[in-house]
């Protein structure tokens, strides 16, 4: 991630903005190769998973406070989760080789760590 848009925008963990469009990259970058079969299909429901990820972790540091910031990491995590499922989905047709599903995969699990912990200390503070 380019450090000036962590600094422009306060980003106090970039590394989930970072992870965030790691993982957005590489569901693009293996969807690109599904057959025009699937592109209108699961390739473009992966993508939409994808893609707000990063989002949602941006809008609710943006709303710094209250109900707002809460349901932000939640939606997150909920679009990782999607997406996560759909690699999975993706491997069973073989649309996705074993490489390529447990590399995204294991962004999507460090990610996941990185979302957990506002959103447990979030509960805590509840």
């Amino acid at each position: 991630m380019d450090k000036k848009l962590a600094g422009y925008f306060g980003f106090k963990r970039p590394e989930v903005c970072l992870l965030a469009l790691e993982a957005a990259a590489g569901v693009y970058g293996v969807t690109k190769h599904f057959p025009k079969t699937e592109q209108s299909g699961l390739a473009n429901r992966l993508r939409r998973a994808a893609a707000p990820i990063m989002l949602d972790a941006a809008v609710g540091k943006g709303r710094n406070s209250g109900g707002g910031f809460r349901r932000f990491p939640c939606q997150a995590r909920g679009s990782l989760l999607e997406t996560a499922s759909a690699v999975q989905t993706a491997k069973l047709p073989a649309l996705l080789d074993t490489s390529a599903n447990d590399s995204l995969l294991d962004k999507a699990s460090k990610l996941n760590a990185k979302l957990n912990a506002p959103i447990n200390a979030l509960n805590v503070e509840q």
